[in-house]
Parts: C-alpha cells; sequence; structure tokens
C-alpha cells in the first residue's frame, strides 16, 4: 500500500493481509528504522511502532497541506469510512474495507450453500476471473490459509456482461439461465447495500470525521468560485450524511426533491 510520495516526502510501506500481525510488526519495524529513526535499534513493541508511523505520517501531511491551492480533488478510496475502537479494531457497526465486504459477500454464498439457491457452484464459477478460479476451489472456510481475496467488482462486471449478452442475444442461455444470473445479481447488490446500511439516525453521534477533512481541505483553497471535488468508490453515503450534518450543499448528480433522478447537469 503506497500512502503518500511526491518530490519532498517519500512514504512506501507494504503490510501484509490483516491475519498475521507478527508481519505486521516486522513490517512496521522496518519502516522505522530506514525512514524514522536509523539509530534506534531497540526492538520496540507493535503499540509503539504504529503510534510512531501515525505521527510521522501526521508530520508529514501537514508539509503538503499548508500551502494555498486553486483548485483540491479530494480521493476518497474503498475504506475510507472504517471506524476503529480503543484497540484499534474495526468497528463492525460502520464502514467496511472492500475486503471485508468482498469477503462477507462470497461466504454468504459459498459458505453457507445459499448459492444453492441461484445456481450450481460450477455454473457461478464462470463469473470469476480464470486466474481466480483454482483458488476458488481450493478454499476451505474452516482454514484461513485457503482464503483467498475474492474479486467481487470483477465478479460483478462479468455478470453484468453475461446478463447483457445475454439479453441483447434474444437467445435462451443456460447454465446459468438469464433469471438466475438476474437473481445472483439482486441478491449480490442487496449484501452490498446492507453492508453498508449505517444507523444515520442520530448524525449527531456520528463516528465519521470527513467533514473534518471537508473543512480542512475547503480552507487551503483561495479563490472563492472553486468548488472541493470529492471523488469516490465507497458503496455507502458515510461522506453525504456527514456534510449533511454541517449543512453543507452538495452537488452529486441527483436533483434536489422527492424524487431523487439522475441528472449530469447538476454538476455544471
Amino acid at each position: 500500500m503506497q500512502l503518500y510520495r511526491d518530490k519532498e516526502i517519500d512514504i512506501e510501506l507494504s503490510l501484509p493481509d490483516k491475519y498475521n500481525k507478527q508481519d505486521k510488526k516486522k513490517a512496521l519495524s522496518k519502516f522505522y528504522r530506514d525512514k524514522i529513526n536509523p539509530d534506534d535499534d531497540n526492538d520496540h513493541d507493535f503499540v509503539f511502532l504504529e503510534k510512531q508511523l501515525h505521527k510521522f505520517l501526521k508530520r508529514a501531511v501537514l508539509r503538503f497541506i499548508s500551502k494555498d491551492y486553486s483548485n483540491v480533488v479530494l480521493l476518497v478510496g474503498a475504506g475510507a469510512s472504517v471506524v476503529t475502537n480503543e484497540n484499534g479494531n474495526i468497528n463492525s457497526n460502520y464502514g467496511k474495507t472492500m475486503q471485508d465486504i468482498s469477503w462477507n459477500i462470497f461466504n454468504q454464498l459459498y459458505g453457507t450453500n445459499n448459492l444453492e439457491e441461484y445456481l450450481d457452484e460450477k455454473d457461478a464459477k464462470i463469473f470469476l476471473p480464470k486466474d481466480q478460479q483454482e483458488k476458488f476451489e481450493k478454499v476451505n472456510f474452516d482454514d484461513e490459509s485457503t482464503w483467498f481475496s475474492f474479486p467481487l467488482e470483477e465478479y460483478i462486471s462479468n455478470l453484468n456482461l453475461y446478463i447483457q449478452d445475454a439479453e441483447m442475444s434474444g437467445k435462451k442461455v443456460r447454465n446459468p439461465s438469464l433469471s438466475q444470473a438476474k437473481k445472483l445479481k439482486r441478491f449480490i447488490l442487496l449484501s452490498i447495500l446492507d453492508s453498508v446500511d449505517y444507523n444515520f439516525d442520530s448524525t449527531s453521534k456520528m463516528p465519521f470525521k470527513h467533514d473534518k477533512v471537508i473543512l480542512k481541505l475547503l480552507n487551503l483553497i483561495h479563490s472563492d468560485s472553486s468548488k472541493l471535488m470529492v471523488a469516490t468508490t465507497n458503496y455507502d453515503l458515510a461522506i453525504e450524511k456527514s456534510l449533511e450534518k454541517d449543512n453543507f450543499t452538495i452537488f452529486d448528480g441527483f436533483e434536489f426533491g422527492n424524487n431523487k433522478e439522475f441528472n449530469d447537469d447538476m454538476y455544471e
């Protein structure tokens, strides 16, 4: 994962997956010695190393945001709505990483045999990229070492292409049928919505800090006529709900009113 890189700041840190804390400690320890304190040869614990990384990143970010800009674009990736507790573990009541959403859907379909309601396991495999099909066949849900990063977005794209081709050809398709494929797609989309359906009823108690980030970036724009553009790959509405709490006006392409229809003229 490349955290930040430019001419002044060079931060590149690759952390293993979330199931191996010992390897994470090794990666953090190497980063600490290489980038933060080369003269410190002590064997520090994970908490110390993580705090040092956070301080380092905070100083680095402050260096490049302490300037004026005419335009600012904020790219928010999957996982930006993740909220951690005091122990650093993800609070499952709020944001999910892309990996969490993907694994949850994969487990719902294959780990609990729900897939049989939609189509045969053999037929479902065709929506996986070819290089992932072998991993798929070796998965044992009781053995974490066999788990793999389920390519959910590619899976949905391939499923969409299958449905589109079947509808355009006008011919009946088998294994799976068009109705089976559509049913599977609906199940996946509803599962995604359920994964990111947080409790927004009490906006004053929302744990998200997106609005503070937005306010900080707006202060960097020196032109009154300029706008802040936020590009997000998130499935959830955490950014929109956080900004509504501070009475921001948001142009997201949907018209204002009860019947919210998408209209790209809204961006003008």
